[in-house]
């Protein structure tokens, strides 16, 4: 950028390059032709960069319209507006709902049968016992074992409505953070 500049000023022909130009070298950009005048004066043009404004995507509607609806602070609208990214895209909220849907069709097939409260495969390694709490994985993995598709459904809505937006504001890290801490506190409850 400095070699165009110096370039520019050693030409003759470029001492009377507009503000405008100048600018837009500056930052890289191709310069733009609006030009405005000043205080309503027809004769004394001065350039002025107009910013680009990109059409909202679909995508960017649905995010100012919940938080519209549900959020009470500007502040937190803003924020949460700002924050809603697909980039990087929500790994942990997806995976542990594979996750369950992949556990829940094995332990169905494997008992042979599917219904609203069952099967509860109460043999599985994966579920929480108090009799069997040196087993620590035991701990976490309860959480994937579900008792019916009606149990599997509701935690699969809730994750997808709350969890996944919140991924997308906050990152897999904390949700991640937060997910566990609620499934350790129900173990500790329950226990």
């Amino acid at each position: 950028m400095a070699g165009t500049l110096q370039m520019r000023c050693q030409d003759s022909d470029s001492h009377n390059e507009s503000f405008q130009r100048l600018v837009a070298t500056m930052s890289a950009e191709s310069p733009c032709s609006s030009y405005e005048t000043d205080q309503g004066s027809t004769s004394t043009l001065r350039p002025r960069l107009l910013p680009r404004k990109r059409k909202p995507t679909c995508f960017r509607k649905m995010v100012r319209y919940i938080a519209k609806k549900y959020l009470t602070s500007e502040s937190d609208r803003q924020y949460y507006a700002d924050r809603y990214t697909c980039c990087p895209p929500p790994l942990f909220v997806p995976t542990v709902t594979l996750a369950e849907i992949g556990l829940f069709t094995y332990h169905c097939l494997d008992a042979g049968a599917i219904s609203a409260n069952g099967p509860i495969p109460v043999e599985s390694v994966l579920i929480f016992r108090p009799d069997k709490r040196i087993q620590l994985w035991r701990f976490v993995s309860y959480t994937l074992i579900h008792a019916g598709w009606v149990h599997l459904f509701f935690n699969m809505l809730v994750q997808i409505l709350v969890g996944l937006p919140l991924e997308m504001v906050h990152g897999s890290g904390r949700i991640m953070i937060v997910y566990i801490s609620g499934v350790l506190a129900g173990t500790m409850i329950h226990t």
